[in-house]
């Protein structure tokens, strides 16, 4: 018998022996690498990304199954321990190939990264020896080595606090955390419902989480709590990704996406984080090989901070839920020493009180109790906030909240605010009484000409510095870009294809808002 240790955990390989004498070591064959690893190993195919993996019935951890990297080191080892010689690099490779053979014909089984949801139940991986369930019932801690629920990790995992047991009220431990993070007002309660919202949920819609504050307000250390109570990691934070690969990698690395200190999202980039925040494919190279293309759909928690992000389309701003950070006076401002040590302090009291707040979160949801309240598009945060507002509405020690009402204020007015310079919007806006009755079966021509004075003025005058449209094609194309911006404000505005000599034209229905609904 021999010992090793292997991926942290101590493992003991049966040495060859013949008349309790040690057989003669030889450099192992490919099947001999083979039955060694299979002693220790299950290999397996991803059902989410159809990866291979080789999962440790020792650790009850999986790890890519590649014929470079850690995994083949780890083979190499218990080969040498098993027959005295190290096995050389060609029958390693060949032993691999079939482990990846046998992993490509088994059956798929889902391999979760930091979080699971099975049977109204939320397991979380501590990046430790243990995991975490939350139900709603409460939480509790399994082994990972039960091997109920099967994970990877990845080089730059790092483990989430503590929680301290025994919690009977989330209330307090939130409140230490309000004591290390500058938050203030409603959007606390924003910002604690999108925190639970990314713990209990392994795949949802996770609206992006913009922090928006000056300089030396305390944005990047905000940044990094979040990521300690969500997915503790060595990334703290770098630029947006170059392009579709580089997201691709980092998604798969990491569960929650960190982009710290963006002065601008480009076009290509928004498209990428909407795809990221609501669902979508991405495709990159697959590791170690030269044209096979791997396509993922992936869905992932993203913080991204900045002084002032500027204009964004509709798309990304529709999947944004914002923080807004005051700069502390002077005489408010607090030591990052002294921050860093109070988190030290009280991480696992406030771990243990978000953990407890999404255990009776859980069981609002899975009673119904909010199922007939109205959500915006981010359904599953808009329900997650609904259910906090219904646990406040019963405290006694604190006013009802009305947190989804803030986030739909909050929503109305970006949106508002990304067409505010638009020349459609304005037009519109201007000649507000023209549709006070509903205009019904206009085409883009007509409704061009309806508003071509409009378009005449100076823009100093018309309030832009955009050009109007020119064309019923870019009127149309201008009406799609602000028509979501309409609605919130109260507008109607839709279309049908008309037939006959309008045969495939848009033909528009329009009105604007009553009266109160001016703002």
């Amino acid at each position: 018998m021999s010992t090793t240790t292997l991926n942290g955990t101590e493992t003991t390989v049966d040495v060859a022996e013949t008349d309790s004498v040690q057989a003669k070591p030889h450099k192992p064959t490919s099947e001999e690498i083979y039955e060694v690893a299979a002693d220790y190993y299950e290999f397996i195919r991803d059902t989410y990304t159809g990866e291979l993996y080789a999962y440790s019935r020792e650790t009850g951890l999986c790890e890519p199954l590649v014929s470079r990297g850690a995994f083949a080191a780890r083979v190499v080892r218990l080969a040498q321990l098993k027959h005295g010689r190290i096995p050389r690099s060609q029958a390693v490779a060949e032993a691999i190939t079939a482990m990846q053979g046998e992993a490509a014909n088994a059956p798929s089984r889902p391999i979760h990264l930091r979080v699971a949801n099975k049977d109204g139940v939320t397991w979380l991986d501590t990046g430790g020896d243990k995991l975490i369930l939350v139900n709603a019932g409460g939480y509790t801690t399994a082994p990972v080595t039960d091997g109920f629920m099967l994970f990877r990790r990845t080089p730059v995992m790092e483990e989430l606090p503590e929680p301290e047991e025994g919690m009977f009220d989330w209330m307090p431990g939130v409140g230490r955390l309000w004591e290390i993070v500058n938050v203030q007002g409603p959007y606390r309660l924003l910002l604690l419902g999108w925190i639970v919202h990314c713990i209990i949920n392994e795949i949802d819609d996770f609206p992006i989480l913009l922090i928006q504050a000056e300089q030396g307000s305390g944005k990047s250390f905000l940044l990094r709590i979040l990521s300690r109570l969500i997915d503790p990691s060595k990334d703290n934070g770098g630029s947006l990704p170059q392009n579709e690969d580089a997201l691709a990698v980092s998604a798969l690395n990491t569960r929650l996406l960190l982009f710290d200190n963006i002065s601008r999202i480009p076009p290509q980039k928004s498209d990428l984080l909407c795809r990221v925040a609501t669902g979508g494919t991405v495709r990159r190279r697959k590791l170690y090989t030269d044209a096979a293309e791997g396509v993922y759909s992936i869905r992932r928690p993203v913080i991204i901070t900045g002084i002032n992000l500027g204009t964004m389309n509709n798309d990304l701003a529709e999947r944004i839920v914002k923080i807004e950070l005051k700069r502390p006076l002077d005489s408010q401002r607090k030591a990052l020493a002294d921050l860093e040590d109070k988190w030290k302090a009280t991480q696992g009291e406030i771990f243990g009180a978000l953990l407890l707040l999404a255990a009776q979160v859980q069981d609002v949801l899975e009673q119904g109790r909010v199922d007939g309240v109205e959500v915006p598009r981010m359904t599953g945060y808009g329900r997650m906030l609904a259910a906090i507002d219904l646990l406040t509405s019963q405290r006694e020690d604190m006013p009802a909240t009305h947190c989804l009402n803030d986030y739909r204020d909050q929503q109305k007015g970006m949106s508002l605010e990304m067409v505010s310079d638009e020349p459609v919007w304005l037009a519109l806006d201007q000649n507000r009484s023209m549709f006070t009755v509903k205009l019904e079966d206009v085409t883009s021509n007509e409704l061009l000409r309806k508003l071509q004075g409009t378009f005449r003025l100076e823009p100093q005058e018309l309030g832009t510095w955009k050009k109007p449209p020119q064309s019923a094609a870019d009127l149309t194309r201008d009406i799609d870009k602000c028509a979501p911006s309409l609605r919130q404000a109260g507008w109607n505005i839709t279309y049908r294809l008309g037939t006959g000599n309008r045969s495939g034209q848009r033909l528009w229905t329009i009105q604007a808002p009553r009266q109160e609904g001016i703002e």
